[in-house]
Formats: structure tokens, C-alpha cells, sequence
């Protein structure tokens, strides 16, 4: 059973695709498409800069929705994702 436990989070490692070696200084945008339960808030859509030599990144979302993510860094070819994981936040912990 999972029971979430404060604020939803995306976090990961940006990679290369070909040497698949964490790539250092990159930006992090999240859109939420849709929203699974709750007020429909919606978030900031802007591009953070992440400079993780491990390229990790974590950064919050607002509640259970769908979700897109994308990652870029100057000389890289922009890639997105979209995943789709329901998650109540009415649990209690």
C-alpha cells in the first residue's frame, strides 16, 4: 500500500542517450495536462536550471494529475514524456 506523505514529486537522472552518462546543467520544465482529483491548480511552466554534476533533479507538482516533463541542455535535442500514475492525496498517513 502506498500512502503519500506530503507535498507530490517528480524527480530523476537526466541522461545521454547514446553513453547513457548523467548529464551536468540542464533545465527541467513540468506542464500539468490534467488534473485526477482536487482543485485544478496550475503550476509554473517555466524552465528550471538544474546543475547536479549526477544529473538528478527532483522539483514539486501540484496534486494528482497527468503530468508532461521535459529536459534540454544546449547541444541536445529536446525530449519530453508524458506518464500517468492516479494518486490520492486523501490518505491518511
Amino acid at each position: 500500500m502506498v500512502k503519500p506523505v506530503g507535498q507530490p514529486k517528480i524527480a530523476g537522472i537526466v541522461t545521454d542517450a547514446e553513453t547513457q552518462q548523467p548529464i551536468a546543467g540542464f533545465r527541467v520544465r513540468v506542464i500539468k495536462l490534467r488534473t485526477l482529483s482536487g482543485p485544478n491548480f496550475v503550476g509554473d511552466t517555466s524552465w528550471h536550471n538544474f546543475k547536479s554534476d549526477a544529473g538528478k533533479f527532483e522539483t514539486e507538482l501540484i496534486g494528482p494529475g497527468v503530468y508532461r516533463f521535459a529536459g534540454g541542455r544546449d547541444g541536445y535535442a529536446r525530449r519530453s514524456a508524458s506518464r500517468s500514475t492516479p494518486m490520492s492525496t486523501t490518505a491518511n498517513p
